[in-house]
C-alpha cells in the first residue's frame, strides 16, 4: 500500500512539475479549477459542527500537501537551473 500511495504522489508532483513549466499553463489551470467543482458542490448545504470539522481539517491537508509540493518543485526547478529573471516575469 505505502509503495503505490507513494507512486502516485511522485506522479502527482511530476505533473504538477509538467504544468508549472509548460509554455502556456492549461494543464495548470486544468488543476486548478477541479478546485472550484469541489467548492460549489459543498458551498451550499448545510453541515453539522463535527462532519464540517472533517471538511476543514481534509482540505487543510490538502492545501497542505500542495504547498508543499509545490515548494518542492520551485526548489528542485532552482536547483537544475531553470529558474532566471525571465522565467519569473
Amino acid at each position: 500500500y505505502a509503495t503505490i500511495h507513494s507512486l502516485f504522489l511522485f506522479v502527482h508532483i511530476a505533473t504538477l512539475n509538467v504544468a508549472m513549466n509548460s509554455a502556456d499553463h492549461a494543464l495548470l489551470t486544468l488543476l486548478i479549477s477541479g478546485n472550484f467543482a469541489e467548492i460549489k458542490s459543498t458551498v451550499f448545504k448545510k453541515y453539522n459542527k463535527q462532519n464540517l470539522f472533517k471538511i476543514v481539517t481534509s482540505d487543510i491537508c490538502e492545501r497542505f500537501k500542495l504547498a508543499l509540493f509545490l515548494s518542492l518543485i520551485l526548489i528542485l526547478n532552482i536547483c537544475q537551473g531553470g529558474m532566471n529573471r525571465k522565467s519569473v516575469d
